[in-house]
């Protein structure tokens, strides 16, 4: 039987390096032919809520000098991690109220770059995350597909006064997201674009152009979340030339029809972006 945690390495004395060290979670650790880490492994599930909070102190104690380097006799010793292919497999992700099956998450250093390469793939969903800065990504969905569940009222209901997101203090993060082939239930969407710019103070989501596959215009918006103040703004608009496939997408069945169709929406709220369906 796999133990849950096998470590296998190779360290330098004479360099006081770590060399080469293969992780593996739940199965053998893969053989290691040249330097670097790599990791391999299995579990039932990922929390990625839970995730996201021990990420930090999981990388500090981890990977300290990650994307940056150690002055070492006067010259710049490089301790950026390089990641050979490695790949970690999960029967259940959790995500928000999403529950995605059978889902592998693969990575590995981009060739001559200090970044790392992302892939994350199950049977309705493939992903790429490209590392381009130090705190700067672009995200590529290929392909998404989720059905989701009709919820009653009450477990959709935020508690009042809806929970002001945790403040941390860290560097600019961006991420620049586009995807296509997307499928919620029974809407499709041809593309899906957004620049996400992310700080202590505030949480910016610019560009944002949803394209439904039964129009031939986007939604075009914008979403500003003030962390201080714990308050939402989100402005959208569409001119649509089929009145009635617009209102149809967006959840009137029957009843209009008409050559043109033009909706705006200013709108504001306290909290975040899932505190929406309480001030709804």
């Amino acid at each position: 039987m796999d133990s849950f945690l096998t470590l296998k390495g190779l360290y330098s004395t004479q360099d006081s390096v770590l060399q080469r060290l293969a992780i593996a979670f739940n199965e053998s650790p893969l053989a290691l032919k040249k330097d670097g880490w790599r990791v391999n492994g299995h579990f039932n599930r990922l929390d990625v809520a839970g995730w996201q909070q021990a990420w930090p102190k999981i990388k500090q104690a981890w990977f300290p000098e990650d994307g940056g380097g150690e002055k070492v006799s006067g010259e710049v010793k490089n301790e950026t991690t390089h990641w050979l292919p490695s790949a970690i497999r999960f029967k259940t992700v959790d995500v928000s109220d999403y529950h995605l099956k059978d889902v592998t998450v693969s990575w590995e250093s981009v060739a001559g770059s200090p970044y790392v390469r992302s892939q994350i793939h199950n049977q309705n969903m493939d992903m790429v995350i490209n590392q381009t800065a130090p705190n700067d990504y672009s995200v590529a969905l290929d392909k998404l597909k989720l059905k989701v569940d009709a919820k009653a009222p009450e477990e959709t209901r935020v508690e009042a006064p809806c929970p002001k997101s945790e403040i941390k203090s860290q560097e600019n993060t961006k991420i620049t997201f586009q995807g296509k082939n997307i499928q919620i239930n029974d809407r499709y969407l041809a593309r899906a674009d957004f620049v996400l710019l992310d700080n202590a103070s505030e949480m910016l989501v610019n560009d944002i152009v949803v394209q439904p596959t039964q129009l031939k215009e986007p939604f075009k918006g914008t979403f500003r979340y003030d962390k201080a103040e714990n308050k939402s703004f989100l402005k959208a608009s569409i001119d649509s030339r089929n009145a009635e496939a617009l209102v149809e997408f967006i959840g009137v069945r029957k009843g209009f029809k008409g050559d043109k169709a033009w909706i705006e929406a200013n709108l504001q709220w306290p909290g975040s972006y899932p505190c929406f369906q309480e001030h709804a």
